[in-house]
């Protein structure tokens, strides 16, 4: 884990489970720390173009991070099934799985946005691919993020203490327990909410930013 997390948990935890060794749990403090530094630096942001620029960011990571993140997922999981059927996994046949994949969910398909059929290769330079299903556990992780953001920048007491707990729990237990014990239940679909609301709350606010005059208008929150 990430900034003061190795003290938290080797503080709280014997030597044996002190290390932390799921992506699950080493990821989510971070991106944690991400979202509420791009929701501090929106919120603070001086002029409109500052605040355009900080929300355009936090779009983009999530596009990125989350949303992104799905096509990674599902060409694993295509990539494995041919495996599992005997065929062989060629360059062809991974470039096809992914070519499918990144024009469905960018919108292609749909005449939402244009292909460059380069982008059919874009699972060449994914390291994260070879990380035994990195992408489907860093998806959780940001999911996380988003769950306990949402709560912490409400000011859920609640909320806090059990991630504060989450952060010294170490590798005391198995990360999905972990992860559930402190309020975010990835075999629940309401868990992923956040991400959603939050994706939607800062594309209406970059609108309205957008449709300001020229001129700087008063600061709001993110």
């Amino acid at each position: 884990m990430n900034g003061a997390t190795p003290q938290l948990t080797q503080a709280a935890q014997p030597f044996e489970n002190a290390d932390i060794a799921s992506t699950f749990l080493s990821d989510t403090p971070s991106l944690t720390n991400e979202m509420l530094l791009s929701d501090y630096m929106i919120a603070h942001a001086e002029t409109r173009q500052d605040r355009i620029l900080a929300l355009d960011q936090a779009i983009d990571s999530l596009r990125y991070s989350y949303f992104g993140v799905f096509v990674d997922v599902e060409f694993e999981m295509k990539a494995h099934e041919i495996a599992d059927r005997g065929q062989a996994v060629t360059g062809q046949a991974l470039n096809q799985i992914y070519c499918g994949l990144y024009k469905r969910f960018n919108g292609v398909d749909a005449g939402v946005t244009s292909f460059d059929e380069t982008a059919c290769s874009g699972w060449v330079n994914r390291p994260g691919l070879y990380y035994d299903f990195y992408f489907y556990k860093y998806l959780t992780a940001v999911s996380a993020a988003a769950f306990f953001v949402d709560g912490l920048e409400r000011g859920d007491t609640d909320t806090r203490r059990r991630y504060f707990e989450l952060l010294k729990a170490g590798g005391s237990e198995d990360p999905h327990v972990l992860l559930k014990r402190a309020g975010f239940d990835a075999d629940s679909s309401a868990a992923y909410q956040p991400m959603v609301r939050r994706l939607e709350r800062l594309v209406a606010r970059l609108e309205a930013v957008v449709a300001e005059p020229t001129g700087d208008a008063p600061r709001s929150n993110p």
